[in-house]
């Protein structure tokens, strides 16, 4: 990949999560497919370009065909061809030979002279037939040739081929366009160049470009040009205010873990030192004895002792009428000489009536302590019991739906993967049912005992549906065969996705969510592999897929190459969004929360680039230093990035972030510090993105809101917007926020009673 034409490696790493985050939702492309008909019943690119010739000058693409084929015949005269082809039809077609090709027969014009416009994207047959075009119109064209024509290329064996668009560098300084090519049999990517006549091996595509295919190009339609796109409906982010934050006054509250609406009222489950927890878990026996948490909170005392089960007590939040209570702490008990909190944190949620009426709010624990202590119920709020459940359900739920009149419960103790469920949750009698065990059978009655947990359930079509944690071959999700689910056995559920889509390294299908009428299905995703020893992994964004009601699944954002394909060979998807995995931020480990509200869904990222700032600039800086020619050409990349950004009606809260890396990179010498600071201020933090039909996304905010402490956006309720988020850092705790946004006095005129409550800035 020459450095004249491809973004730095700097470049690549500090705009990851800007270039690719803003250029796709702003570039509007034509949306008439009709312009590529070649006749009344065909709109793709694929028969634009045939190998019959019914006619030469009807079929444009048999010249490079024949030119190829049969002895690079010059362009022009038919006769010369059709004598070609009666001596020589055997030679195949290399993707190097299309390259020349289109390099030797099209020439350089740009669509002023071309089309009148200042700028047009010309389909492969108006690009042949033209004889000329610009740098998108050669790549298009290519693109099609190696995908349609070329031998070498072979596209149903799961070979990929796509235009992509980028900047040059300097001394061009423009917008620029190529072909990239993944060679499935060699496992190999080429970069094709036809204004230039490159061809190069690649060990990835450049991370923060455009990606296109036959589906997101749409060719040209006389007098157009890109131009501002229509905006996803919602809420902004200045529609969102801060209704909770610090914690409730305590940093060691750092998730808000939990949350829903229950008359009226909106009530938050916290987590406690969670990242504590979750990394001495994990970690066990790696770390040291006296490992220091370093920037993340944890509890005092060692573990057992008073102290540190007073710091490691859940709790439950009630927000009513601009005025935060907390209405229950988790108990401390003495077992039996050692001290340990019932719960040290609220996983999961959900308001449910039971088969006499009684409607409840239950409370599901999260990496729970002591047996037995799985559920709480309140009918009033404020009053809270045990519910009791069967010990084989453990102490941690991230879980729960209701059904057909049932409250079911998805668990992993143990490495079990199952669904227990009942019509009334009681606090005296055990009444749950085992209705799923995904541990060791699948439906199919394959063994599989990798299906640790189930991760998340949801209510769809009709039927029930769970999702699974499998860290071995990749989450699969199943639906009920039954619309009320009673049968654990294989029979009484069908596998409706496994090897974690196409990916076994989607480990998790951690949330589900409803949508114009597709489930979604949003995966987890984490650098390393547990096991002993731990096993670390290449960072990878979170994928997405949503499934149909006849149980078909679509990628809707994910990579185009999975990084561990399914043992029968890899599965291709184009993400029906366009954008790779993570919104193309690698770092975006999670899909955490997604939310239906007044016909926009939202979703909520984990973004673990928030801790990127704690890593010394002296120790990056000594990797990698910079010329002032590539500190101009960084610089000269921005310039251009923001002219699009601008010419493209993108909203300012999306260029600012580059207006100010702009200003430090345009500051002679390059102050790192600055850089530093720059990117935490306005890149560290969760994602909250919004869509209105699954394909076309947009960012509220890439930063948590405006603090990049804010790691991720946990938990979202519907009613009012609510989103609650993860902040495990010192000084800093779980923070709440509303949209629409409540007018500033209701905001701020809580009344504090006593210790049990907060009052908002």
């Amino acid at each position: 990949m020459t450095g004249r034409r491809t973004l730095s490696i700097l470049l690549g790493a500090i705009l990851a999560l800007s270039t690719t985050s803003l250029m796709l939702p702003g570039m509007a492309l034509a949306d008439d497919p009709g312009i590529w008909e070649k006749t009344d019943t065909v709109n793709e690119i694929t028969p634009a370009l045939t190998e019959s010739t019914t006619s030469f000058d009807d079929d444009e693409a048999s010249e490079f065909v024949h030119s190829v084929q049969w002895g690079k015949t010059p362009l022009g005269d038919e006769g010369t061809w059709r004598t070609a082809a009666d001596t020589d039809s055997s030679s195949t077609v290399e993707a190097r030979e299309a390259l020349d090709w289109v390099f030797d027969n099209i020439s350089y014009q740009d669509d002023e002279a071309n089309y009148g416009v200042a700028d047009a994207w010309a389909n492969p047959e108006q690009t042949l037939s033209q004889g000329s075009g610009d740098c998108e119109d050669m790549a298009f064209l290519l693109a099609s040739l190696l995908k349609w024509h070329t031998d070498e290329v072979d596209a149903g064996g799961g070979d990929l081929v796509y235009a992509e668009c980028g900047f040059e560098l300097p001394p061009d300084e423009d917008f620029h366009a190529w072909v990239f090519w993944y060679d499935a049999s060699a496992g190999d990517w080429h970069q094709l160049d036809p204004t230039y006549g490159e061809m190069n091996h690649i060990p990835y595509p450049a991370l923060g470009t455009l990606w296109l295919d036959d589906e997101h190009v749409f060719g040209f339609l006389p007098d157009y040009y890109p131009g501002p796109s229509v905006p996803v409906a919602g809420y902004g982010k200045d529609n969102f205010a801060r209704i909770a934050e610090g914690g409730f006054g305590d940093p060691l509250n750092n998730y808000a873990w939990s949350m829903a609406e229950f008359h009226g009222d909106l009530y938050v489950g916290t987590g406690r030192n969670v990242p504590y927890m979750l990394i001495s878990a994990l970690l066990f026996g790696v770390l040291p004895p006296d490992y220091e948490f370093e920037y993340i909170t944890q509890p005092g005392g060692d573990p057992g002792s008073e102290e540190w089960a007073e710091d490691m007590r859940a709790e439950i939040w009630r927000y009513h009428d601009g005025t935060w209570q907390r209405v229950y702490r988790s108990p401390v008990v003495e077992v039996p000489t050692s001290f340990y909190p019932e719960e040290a944190g609220f996983r999961q949620m959900v308001a449910f009536t039971d088969r006499h009426g009684e409607e409840a709010l239950y409370a599901a624990s999260g990496v729970g302590m002591l047996p037995g202590r799985l559920l709480l119920k309140s009918t009033d709020g404020s009053t809270w019991e045990k519910v009791v459940t069967d010990y084989s359900m453990g102490t941690d739920s991230r879980a729960m739906a209701v059904h057909n009149g049932k409250l079911y419960v998805g668990t992993g103790y143990g490495g079990n993967a199952q669904v227990w469920a009942t019509d009334e949750p009681s606090t005296t009698d055990n009444n749950w049912e085992k209705v799923a065990d995904f541990t060791n059978d699948d439906p199919t009655g394959d063994a599989d005992p990798s299906n640790t947990a189930v991760e998340s359930l949801a209510s769809f079509n009709g039927y029930l549906y769970a999702g699974t944690q499998n860290i071995e071959n990749g989450f699969q999700v199943f639906r009920s065969l039954d619309q009320s689910p009673s049968d654990p056995q294989p029979g009484g559920w069908t596998r409706v996705v496994r090897y974690g889509g196409s990916d076994i390294t989607n480990y998790w299908a951690g949330t589900m969510e409803v949508f114009d009428n597709r489930l979604y299905v949003g995966t987890l995703s984490l650098p390393f592999k547990a096991g002993d020893p731990v096993e670390l992994l290449f960072p990878k964004g979170f994928e997405l897929i949503r499934i149909d009601t006849g149980d078909n699944w679509e990628l809707v954002i994910g990579d185009y190459i999975p990084r561990e394909p399914p043992p029968g060979g890899p599965i291709y998807q184009v993400p029906q969004s366009g954008w790779p995995a993570g919104f193309g931020n690698l770092f975006n480990f999670y899909c955490w929360s997604l939310q239906a509200h007044d016909g926009v869904l939202y979703l909520g990222t984990f973004d673990f680039s928030s801790f990127l700032r704690f890593i010394p600039v002296e120790e990056f800086t000594g990797y990698y230093e910079l010329t002032p020619e590539e500190q101009e050409q960084i610089a000269a990349c921005l310039e251009q990035l923001i002219g699009l950004l601008e010419e493209l009606g993108t909203d300012e809260d999306c260029i600012e972030p580059l207006r100010r890396l702009l200003e430090v990179f345009q500051t002679e010498p390059l102050d790192w510090e600055e850089l530093w600071q720059v990117f935490t201020d306005w890149f560290a933090g969760g994602d909250l993105w919004k869509t209105e039909d699954g394909v076309r996304w947009e960012p509220v905010t890439l930063n948590g809101l405006g603090n990049p402490d804010n790691y991720g956006f946990r938990t979202m309720v519907s009613g009012s917007l609510y989103t609650g988020t993860a902040n495990p850092f010192q000084e800093g705790g779980c923070e709440l926020w509303k949209a629409p946004a409540m007018p500033q006095a209701e905001a701020t005129d809580a009344v504090g009673v006593g210790q049990d409550s907060y009052t908002p800035d």
